[in-house]
């Protein structure tokens, strides 16, 4: 019989469960970028212990600061990506650029928006969006509409993607129509960060500590 793991998160009522059901004994799989980067075995608890340290170490981005512009390709590998992994790596590329940046994503993203998102589109300006939003947490993608709605209120978004124009541009996002369009952005920036798979990155500014 293993030890009954620590309560300290979801992953780890996770855990319990299998605690529970007597799967003391796991195997966990590393994620690469191209598939599997590494495996681990043992005791439940010591796998998903050294599982995060792994995720931590292999998969967070920790520039010296945040950057006047962020360049985030969003989605690859033949994976076309949607609106959840789009607004995944938009928040990633808010957590490294600078308040009242630019954000410049290239991706290939597509979807119908839902009512929370639909709701933004009707707001004049981004400082409508937590009004917009009150009430709505029962829509399917209120998470991702808030979400968003910090994003916009961080910094101005670029977006190259596969979403009708005029749905971006009722989000107060500026659509681009060619992915030069966002390089020159980039180069035209004092300071500039650059990330691949933005979706499936931690992001952490060093000067900003652990928090």
């Amino acid at each position: 019989a293993g030890a009954e793991p620590a309560k300290d998160g979801g992953a780890a009522e996770v855990a319990e469960v299998g605690w529970l059901l007597g799967a003391h004994f796991q195997i966990g799989v590393l994620p690469g970028r191209d598939g599997p980067s590494g495996f681990l075995a043992g005791l439940a608890e010591d796998v998903r212990r050294a599982a995060e340290d792994a995720v931590e170490r292999d998969w967070t981005f920790r520039p010296e600061s945040r950057a006047e512009t962020v360049l985030a390709g969003i989605g690859g590998g033949g994976r076309p990506a949607g609106l959840t992994e789009l607004i995944a790596g938009l928040s990633t590329a808010r957590r490294l650029v600078d308040r009242g940046g630019q954000i410049v994503a290239l991706s290939r993203a597509f979807g119908e928006l839902g009512p929370a998102l639909r709701r933004l589109t009707t707001a004049e300006d981004v400082g409508d969006f937590k009004a917009l939003l009150r009430g709505r947490d029962a829509d399917p993608d209120y998470l991702l509409a808030r979400t968003l709605a910090d994003v916009l209120a961080w910094a101005d978004v670029y977006l190259l993607s596969g979403l009708d124009s005029d749905d971006v541009d009722a989000l107060s996002i500026i659509p681009l129509d060619k992915a030069e369009e966002g390089g020159r952005l980039a180069g035209r920036a004092n300071s500039c960060l650059i990330l691949s798979r933005a979706e499936e990155v931690r992001a952490r500014p060093r000067d900003e500590g652990a928090a």
